[in-house]
């Protein structure tokens, strides 16, 4: 795949969510917003880091859950990406868009078809058109955002219905770029954290996660100080769908007892009576 250029679109408008029209909020409280480092993040990022941020198991185990989880010739979106996109090499996109901060790492992103060079804590508007991708991906970034609810609605908004969304991370950050809500959780809690941001948006199936974490990585740096193992780095992915309302085909399997409504929507039963009373 070659990059072939920058993506330049008009501005959109954020998704329409659920319960309320126009942005949530996620319950984060101003404090829990803040970072120890205040300047902007452009001048931060200026910099190109062509380094992993992750090792080597850790990498190779998103590879592998995005082959799961990722449509075969589907369009890809990785928000906050870089240099490496973590993109099995044996599946085909028909489309890798990306944004990221520093534009030499996006252009040395050999699975990349385009990118935009965008802050998304000054600009939080994803610049694609809507229902544009069947997944976005957030490899080791969220624990930068300090507005999520927006880029959360933002990502539903680009998503087609059932469109996949997998944010991924490790105990590993740019400790005073990190937003405080995220260095005040364990990793269990940051799991919860990142469920929350979903689903205050209303606009996601129950978030699923995957969870890979060794007991000792709680005093992983004490181990480290004195030269010990702790398992490597730990593993962590939540995981949605973007709702979508069901064709009358699908319907009629679903009152057959040949689609199970959970495993197709992730809505509840109370969500289905809407379509199948109608």
């Amino acid at each position: 795949m070659f990059l072939s250029c920058f993506c330049l679109v008009p501005r959109v408008s954020t998704f329409q969510v659920g319960r309320r029209c126009g942005v949530v909020t996620c319950g984060l409280k101003d404090r829990e917003r803040q970072k120890i480092d205040k300047s902007p993040d452009a001048f931060f990022y200026n910099t190109p880091r062509l380094v992993k941020h992750a090792d080597d198991d850790w990498h190779k185990r998103l590879t592998s859950l995005y082959h799961q989880e990722l449509p075969d010739g589907g369009h890809v979106l990785d928000l906050m990406s870089s240099w490496v996109s973590h993109l099995p090499e044996g599946m085909h996109f028909e489309r890798v868009a990306a944004t990221g901060m520093n534009r030499e790492e996006l252009s040395r992103n050999k699975q990349l078809s385009e990118f935009v060079v965008l802050d998304l804590n000054a600009d939080p508007i994803i610049p694609f058109e809507d229902a544009s991708f069947d997944a976005v991906v957030c490899a080791l970034s969220v624990q930068y955002l300090q507005k999520p609810e927006i880029v959360f609605s933002e990502i539903a908004r680009v998503l087609r219905p059932r469109g996949v969304v997998i944010v991924s991370f490790s105990n590993r950050m740019f400790f005073t770029k990190a937003v405080n809500a995220w260095k005040d959780r364990s990793g269990r809690g940051r799991v919860k954290l990142v469920k929350g941001y979903m689903a205050e948006v209303g606009a996601f199936s129950p978030a699923r996660d995957v969870t890979e974490a060794s007991p000792l990585t709680t005093i992983a740096p004490l181990l480290g100080s004195f030269g010990l193992s702790y398992g490597g780095d730990p593993f962590y992915a939540v995981i949605a769908n973007k709702y979508f309302a069901p064709s009358e085909a699908e319907l009629e399997d679903i009152r057959g007892g040949k689609l199970k409504w959970v495993f197709a929507t992730g809505k509840s039963a109370d969500s289905l009576r809407h379509y199948l009373d109608r």
